[in-house]
């Protein structure tokens, strides 16, 4: 049969009799009534399957006898490698020194500059010490900088925040802070490039780099502060380190990404003008990248500040240890100033990074860098002269300072006072209604039925792989003895995901149908996201005590703004035309949101929600700190006792149910809308 004759075949009228064939629309029906009896089919022998499954108690409750407990093997392998194995004279411990020496110098030498200053022998004497970089001199270079890269903007903005950090008192924890990012940010960036450009290079590269990925991302990042201690010892280069590895992972998805995006006539002229390979590569389709890789620089900019309080926990120093020490004292007051310090610090490196990036200097601009850059270097210089001769000039004047934190403490405390009994009521309600019941559902899944409903629904969809994977990650799970925490990890995520998504709903629909409030919403979306995570743990612990309720807060409430964000961003990106045409064929609001704006935008809907929950597992090894008792809290066990194998293995067993739900929903999104996909990827 030719196609013109299919075709003639698919185009006949359903409404003819007789042994004539059916049209496009019978066929279509026809195809997914016979998909919906495969999936009835499979549902009634799921849940048969199931109900069997519940009378043996071995695929309830794993038995202890069937465990391997692989932790306790990783951590004496661990030891026996950095205590007792050596070649020849050098430890394994001597080698991984040397590279956290290597790695670190550049952080010491800026150390030296801007905080500790140096000591310049001079016979036998004790030398003479030359002070750090003034902090008068400091903010000169970096608001002529702003100015001279990115305009009225971002001078004002960083302004501002240099003026806060003075203000407050945080001058130098902030300068210390500056000084690790200023490290780990290239270094991540450069890293991760590196990689990106392996895995576009190679197919089997990419392939053996995307789990790695998966696992860097997801993985708890103590489940590996153990082993950066171990290996590297503690300080502040092993909370280098630590950034390093947790914020590489983006820019090299992203680097990856843009490089098999650039159009193939910018690789043409390339190689007709001469370019070898290498030159293509680093001339020409990076610099033609460099939008969609900022991307991946503010990812790893965002990344980098929302660890640096977990690396304080290992030996960082900075704000990251203001606000853990003021956690750990209970001061809210102290430790929003510290937290809100990072924010602004992480929006301003992130402005200038971005105007660096995409600025195109002109003529009279490249005259006065040099100009500039002498200014810069003799302020500097007169700086550092003034205040070794006038050492009080060192310190900004402590009249000027102001400490609004006792205050706010104050407040805090008097507002807990009067509304205990209403706090104490809302929060009984909650565990009471909805997080104990959750907590024993969760907690009665048998390992094997629930093994088997999640294969099955991946298996719907996204195939036999997808199935095949999942059912593995689950049963590893079990196989090493983490079922039973792993349950209420999940149950945590689960219920704080879902309330995040029910209240984040009408906000997202509201911003996404009114520009003002949309505008709003960017501007408390972008400061909620770049507060530290450490920082949500604060008002609800000393609201609501610790436990399940404050962590459960805690999570929706870093949650909560993804949520909105991605729904009023899907709806603000729906074409006008649609809604024009919808409007043409007389449709009222109401008909043009549920029949045109909402279908359109509930990809990129499903993909938020999909992101919320991966930031919700993010979040996990955080609130172990306040009292959730799954996984994350192993991991945090693991670190106090020194356990680098129960800490891995705990971690693993987070973030094999975050990459197993991350596939299913991203297979369902697929699945369910294959023509919006495909859409919003030709539009892309």
């Amino acid at each position: 049969m030719t196609s013109q004759e299919i075709e003639h075949d698919a185009t006949v009228d359903t409404g003819r009799s007789g042994g004539q064939r059916p049209g496009a629309g019978a066929l279509r029906w026809r195809g997914l009534a016979s998909r919906g009896t495969r999936v009835a089919l499979l549902l009634v022998v799921l849940l048969i399957v199931v109900t069997q499954l519940d009378r043996y108690t071995w695929a309830s409750a794993f038995p202890t006898e069937w465990t391997l407990n692989v932790g306790a093997q990783i951590s004496r392998f661990l030891h026996f490698l950095t205590q007792d194995f050596s070649i020849g004279s050098w430890t394994v411990i001597d080698v991984t020194r040397l590279i956290a020496n290597v790695i670190g110098w550049p952080q010491d030498m800026l150390s030296h500059l801007m905080t500790d200053g140096f000591v310049i022998p001079l016979g036998k004497t004790d030398g003479v010490t030359l002070p750090p970089v003034p902090w008068f001199s400091l903010v000169f270079v970096l608001m002529v900088a702003s100015a001279w890269l990115g305009g009225r903007s971002l001078f004002v903005l960083t302004s501002v925040s240099l003026l806060y950090f003075l203000v407050f008192g945080l001058w130098s924890s902030a300068v210390s802070t500056l000084v690790t990012v200023v490290v780990a940010i290239p270094v991540g960036c450069g890293l991760g490039v590196l990689l990106g450009i392996t895995g576009y290079r190679s197919r089997t590269a990419e392939m053996l780099l995307e789990p790695a990925y998966d696992i860097m991302q997801t993985l708890p990042i103590f489940s590996y502060l153990v082993l950066i201690v171990l290996f590297f010892g503690f300080g502040a280069t092993a909370g280098l380190i630590a950034l390093v590895i947790y914020a590489m992972p983006p820019m090299a998805r992203i680097t990856t990404f843009a490089l098999r995006r650039t159009p193939q006539s910018i690789l043409d002229l390339a190689a007709i003008t001469g370019c070898t390979p290498l030159q293509q590569r680093w001339l020409v389709q990076l610099p033609a990248a460099r939008v969609t890789l900022l991307t991946g620089l503010n990812q790893v900019i965002m990344l980098t500040f929302s660890t640096v309080i977990i690396c304080a926990i290992i030996g960082g120093q900075g704000l990251g240890t203001d606000v853990l020490r003021s956690l750990k004292s209970m001061r809210l007051g102290a430790a929003l100033e510290a937290g809100f310090a990072i924010t602004l610090m992480a929006i301003m490196l992130d402005r200038a990074c971005r105007a660096w990036v995409m600025r195109r200097p002109t003529h009279g601009e490249k005259r006065r860098f040099p100009m500039l850059t002498a200014l810069c270097v003799g302020m500097t210089a007169g700086g550092v002269i003034a205040v070794s001769v006038f050492p009080d000039l060192a310190n900004f004047p402590d009249a000027l300072q102001s400490t609004p934190g006792a205050l706010l403490n104050d407040k805090l405390r008097v507002f807990n006072l009067a509304f205990q009994p209403e706090l104490s009521a809302f929060r009984d309600t909650v565990v009471l209604w909805l997080l104990r019941p959750c907590r024993g559902f969760f907690e009665s899944l048998g390992w094997l039925p629930t093994s088997i409903t999640l294969g099955a629904i991946a298996l719907l969809a996204g195939g036999r792989r997808l199935a095949v994977l999942v059912m593995a990650l689950l049963i590893a799970v079990a196989v090493f003895g983490l079922w039973p925490k792993a349950m209420l990890s999940l149950y945590l995520v689960s219920v704080s995901t879902a309330t995040a998504v029910l209240i984040g709903l009408p906000l997202g629909i509201l911003a996404g149908l009114n520009r003002r409030a949309f505008a709003i919403l960017g501007v408390v979306a972008d400061t909620i996201q770049t507060l530290p995570p450490f920082v949500y743990l604060i008002p609800v612990v000393v609201l609501f005590d610790v436990g399940d309720f404050a962590a459960f807060c805690a999570i929706v409430l870093y949650a909560l703004a993804p949520v909105c964000r991605y729904i009023a961003v899907s709806l603000q990106q729906v074409s006008g035309e649609y809604k024009d045409v919808a409007a043409m064929t007389g449709c009222n609001g109401i008909q043009q949101f549920f029949h045109v704006q909402l279908p359109l935008a509930l990809p990129q809907m499903l993909l938020g929600v999909n992101q919320t929950i991966m930031l919700s597992f993010g979040m996990l090894v955080i609130v172990a700190l306040v009292g959730s008792q799954g996984l994350e809290a192993s991991t945090l066990v693991a670190v106090g006792r020194v356990q680098p194998g129960e800490g891995l293995v705990a971690g693993l067993g987070i973030a094999a149910f975050a990459i197993a739900i991350d596939r299913i929903a991203r297979a369902a999104s697929r699945k369910l809308l294959p023509e919006f996909n495909r859409g919003a990827e030709r539009k892309a």
